[in-house]
């Protein structure tokens, strides 16, 4: 520090009790800071370097004070970073300044979730009531289990939706033009559409008057047999010879 940092730095930290010289401002995680060349530099490591010399690469400041007061809580309400006094602190290497200070209400709480052997509900957290989060983090199958099943009862299963549509494609209702073939619904306007336009592409030829049955009969009023059942009509001859010959077959086979 130049002269006129330490003058400033000189006029900003209180003479404690404890021999503490308690920076009269918080910054950054609990430290003091001040300013220099429109910087915010930690007041404890310019302390430090400006007594003892330069810090070490890859080392930090622990505050000893910090480590003798068994009642400070630690953390950033720490009233022990604001410590300025060079003779209050020392160098070490980072892992050394952890496990110097006390466990962070962090890592206390963690302390005490990991000491527990029943879950609230007085279930163990051992064996297949055990489960392990791929967080590391403990749960309780049968608390689990309750949970689902009062999820489950406070929202019913929903009805399925009907899978029958209201309209075809092309907005014809199937309550009026609607049927099912084949075990869908069809819409008769479409289909009829449908047949109406495949005859459109391929017009029918005209079927010539029939003049003779295929086995070569005229095909007259007074030769033609009008089946009473069906209502068909075929050639009277051709029909005698097939009911004469079905006739003798059938004697035949006794």
């Amino acid at each position: 520090m130049d002269d006129r940092t330490f003058a400033r730095f000189a006029a900003r930290y209180d003479m404690q009790p404890d021999g503490c010289w308690r920076w009269n401002s918080r910054g950054t995680n609990g430290y003091g800071v001040i300013s220099i060349n429109g910087k915010q530099e930690a007041v404890h490591r310019l302390s430090y370097g400006h007594f003892h010399g330069p810090i070490p690469g890859g080392m930090v400041i622990d505050h000893t004070c910090h480590n003798a007061d068994e009642n400070c809580p630690g953390g950033r309400t720490c009233e022990h970073r604001r410590c300025v006094n060079p003779a209050h602190m020392r160098v070490v290497t980072h892992q050394v300044n952890l496990d110097a200070g006390r466990p962070s209400g962090w890592a206390r709480g963690a302390e005490k979730q990991r000491s527990k052997t029943h879950c609230p509900q007085g279930h163990p957290y051992e064996g297949e009531n055990l489960r392990i989060a791929p967080t590391g983090d403990r749960a309780c199958r049968t608390c689990a289990r309750v949970r689902a099943q009062e999820r489950r009862a406070a929202k019913p299963k929903a009805a399925p939706k009907s899978r029958k549509r209201k309209f075809c494609k092309n907005g014809h209702a199937f309550a009026e033009h609607g049927t099912v073939s084949g075990g869908q619904q069809v819409c008769k306007i479409c289909s009829r559409a449908k047949v109406q336009a495949y005859r459109a592409r391929r017009p029918r030829t005209p079927r010539q008057p029939m003049t003779h049955c295929k086995n070569g009969h005229p095909w007259v009023d007074e030769n033609i047999y009008v089946n009473p059942n069906g209502g068909y009509r075929a050639c009277r001859p051709c029909h005698n010879a097939r009911t004469l010959a079905r006739y003798h077959a059938k004697k035949v086979a006794g």
